[in-house]
């Protein structure tokens, strides 16, 4: 994990700092790897990693949230009706960054395998979900 963005915490990065000014006023990651960087926007405030952390395939690193703007059938989506139900506003931003390519934005549907099983451990889960609730008590101390 390269970096976690909050609206009260904003790190030089790497990235296109115009670009990822833009982007200060809700929660993202940004996970490094060997060429690419990877951007996971509209998060939730809390993450079950931290910047430093070396990651496996199939680690859970960020949890759905609803900022942004979000539009249905071309109508706008206003904040406070998103967590009612049928639940308009949960949604990922996501954006791949190639480093060898000059930070070149690729297509990020390119690189899914869409027919590969999604494989995590139960205890994966577990843990990513011990790890915010430590956070969150941690914020209430």
């Amino acid at each position: 994990v390269e970096q976690i963005i909050t609206p009260n915490r904003f790190f030089e990065n790497p990235l296109d700092a115009t670009y990822l000014s833009l982007l200060k006023n809700g929660y993202g990651i940004i996970l490094r790897g060997q060429r690419y960087s990877h951007l996971y926007w509209h998060c939730q405030a809390i993450f079950p990693v931290s910047v430093g952390d070396k990651l496996k395939a199939g680690k859970i690193v960020a949890y759905i949230g609803n900022s942004g703007l979000v539009y249905r059938g071309g109508v706008f989506v206003p904040l406070s009706i998103r967590n009612d139900k049928p639940y308009l506003g949960a949604h990922l931003h996501q954006e791949i960054w190639d480093r060898e390519m000059g930070n070149e934005r690729k297509d990020p549907i390119s690189f899914i395998e869409f027919n590969l099983p999604v494989n995590y451990a139960i205890m994966d889960m577990i843990g990513s979900v011990r790890i915010v609730l430590y956070k969150i008590m941690s914020l209430l101390k």
